[in-house]
């Protein structure tokens, strides 16, 4: 079985889309309980640690004397109402908030509204909302194109979450992501695109889409493998690439780190069962 290259790892540590931790990992055998005939050097990622603040200890923080307002705004646009957020709330969820916030008592994220949205939602409810949370129904299942929307907006919230450090939120939405991916068919090829452009080039949502587009398309071959090429379209074949920035060197990485063979990619240390990756193997770290 092939292994990262050291050069590989040391090349995703030092653009910041693996964590010491799971570099570590990565470098460390594990052997997994109960299964006979596995090899031992297969990689576990590691997840990230939940929050160690209790409920109530929550609730003392926010009520404290330096529990400030600050006024947190979607864009620049001096006409928007701005929301008045605990200042103890926003620093708890991104050390950038708090270096912001040491000099100005607004906050402008700079976003569109269903980022914004998003954002606001999950900090304080902890969770990532459902597309019924946007629009109050919940009794209909999601349309193709409603699923896709959705898949594009997690996207674009996890790339907001990354450029303003909320770890918290990059996982709760990977999860919500997966979540998505394994409640109905593959990812349509036209939102496959728009995620990976959306996506920073060596992060490790764009890690996460390659993964799960080489995985959608190692299931559809054993599932139809009398079919032919041009039957069978491909995730790999069919996303117009051509716009999405350093797509052929993160593929190259993807590869790295997967096992070839004729034309099917395994994820590495899993067998040909057709197992999906799992979000937690693309959390960043929680500091």
């Amino acid at each position: 079985m092939e292994t990262i290259s050291p050069k590989t790892l040391e090349r995703l540590f030092r653009t910041h889309s693996l964590s010491s931790d799971t570099l570590h990992s990565l470098l460390t055998p594990t052997k997994h309980e109960g299964e006979v005939g596995i090899s031992c050097d297969t990689p576990q990622l590691v997840t990230s640690p939940r929050s160690t603040e209790s409920s109530f200890e929550l609730l003392r923080r926010l009520r404290a004397p330096d529990a400030e307002l600050i006024r947190v705004q979607c864009t620049r646009d001096i006409n928007e109402r701005p929301l008045l957020i605990s200042r103890s709330l926003l620093e708890h969820a991104s050390p950038l908030f708090a270096t912001k916030l040491r000099y100005h008592d607004t906050l402008v994220l700079d976003t569109n509204v269903f980022v914004y949205a998003t954002f606001i939602y999950w900090l304080y409810h902890e969770r990532v909302p459902e597309p019924g949370d946007f629009n109050g129904d919940w009794s209909k299942p999601l349309t193709e194109h409603e699923r896709g929307e959705f898949q594009v907006l997690l996207v674009s919230s996890w790339a907001f979450a990354e450029q303003w450090r909320v770890p918290r939120l990059q996982n709760a939405i990977m999860d919500t992501l997966f979540d998505t991916f394994t409640a109905g068919d593959t990812i349509a090829p036209d939102v496959m695109k728009d995620c990976l452009e959306i996506s920073r080039m060596e992060s490790a949502m764009r890690f996460a889409l390659i993964f799960h587009m080489l995985w959608a398309d190692n299931v559809k071959q054993q599932q139809d493998s009398g079919s032919s090429d041009e039957e069978m379209k491909l995730l790999v074949e069919t996303v117009d690439i051509g716009e999405v920035e350093g797509f052929d060197d993160d593929f190259m990485l993807a590869t790295e780190v997967l096992v070839w063979r004729d034309r099917e990619a395994l994820a590495l240390g899993k067998s040909s069962d057709g197992e999906m990756p799992t979000a937690e193997k693309f959390y960043v770290s929680v500091e």
